[in-house]
C-alpha cells in the first residue's frame, strides 16, 4: 500500500495510526481478521484486540469472532454538507472521532468536509472514479475542477494513481493534487476565490 509505512516501522506506529489503517483496511476489504492485521501492523495479537475493542466502543466497527466487520449499516442520510443524497459511485466516508460515521454525497463535499472539520476525522476513504475500488482518502489523487459536472462544483474526482488522474485532466481540465491541497481548492472555490 503507497504512503503507509512499510517494514518493522509499522510495529512504531501510534495507536491513532493504527486505527486509521484498520478502518482504512476494513473499508476496502468489508472483513478483517485479528491475524492478518497483526502482520500487517507488525504487532502483537492483543495490541489487535485491544484497538478492535477502542474501534468497537466508539462504533466505528463490530468485532466478530476472529476479527472485525463495518458497523451495522444505517438508514442513507443527507450529505452533512449540502444535504444532497449520498452517492456510492463518487461520495466520500468519514469516520469521526465521536464513533459517527458519515457520507458525503460526492468527492467535493468529502474534501470540504477535510478541509473544515479535519481535526474531528479519524479515518476517510473514497472510491476511485474509475474503477470504484476504494482507497485512503489520504492518499488518493485529486481532480478539482474537470469540465465534468456531476454533483457539487467544483467538481473533484478520486483516483488510487497519479497517473489515471494525470490522464483524465488531459481531456477533462482541472488540476491535480493531493488531498490537502485539494481540500483548499475546493474550501478557496467555496468562499468565492476561484483560481486557474
Amino acid at each position: 500500500m503507497s504512503g503507509t509505512r512499510k517494514g518493522a516501522e509499522k510495529g512504531h506506529m501510534l495507536p491513532a495510526e493504527r486505527h486509521r489503517h484498520i478502518l482504512e483496511l476494513l473499508a476496502q476489504r468489508g472483513r478483517v481478521t485479528v491475524a492478518e492485521l497483526s502482520r500487517e501492523l507488525q504487532v502483537s495479537p492483543m495490541t489487535v484486540h485491544r484497538d478492535l475493542n477502542a474501534l468497537a466502543e466508539r462504533g466505528l466497527l463490530r468485532k466478530v469472532r476472529g476479527g472485525a466487520v463495518p458497523s451495522a449499516p444505517r438508514e442513507p442520510r443527507e450529505c452533512p454538507m449540502c444535504a444532497h443524497m449520498p452517492d456510492g459511485r463518487t461520495g466520500m466516508t468519514l469516520h469521526l472521532r465521536s464513533g459517527e460515521t458519515k457520507r458525503t454525497c460526492c468527492t467535493h463535499c468529502g474534501l470540504w468536509s477535510l478541509a473544515l472539520h479535519g481535526e474531528e476525522i479519524v479515518a476517510a476513504v473514497v472510491p476511485d472514479f474509475l474503477t470504484g475500488r476504494t482507497v485512503s482518502a489520504h492518499q488518493a489523487t485529486y481532480l478539482v475542477g474537470p469540465d465534468v459536472e456531476l454533483c457539487c462544483v467544483p467538481t473533484a474526482l478520486a483516483f488510487e494513481s497519479r497517473r489515471d488522474a494525470e490522464r483524465f485532466r488531459r481531456g477533462f481540465g482541472g488540476r491535480v493534487a493531493g488531498w490537502e491541497q485539494a481540500a483548499a481548492l475546493v474550501q478557496t472555490w467555496m468562499h468565492g476565490e476561484e483560481s486557474s
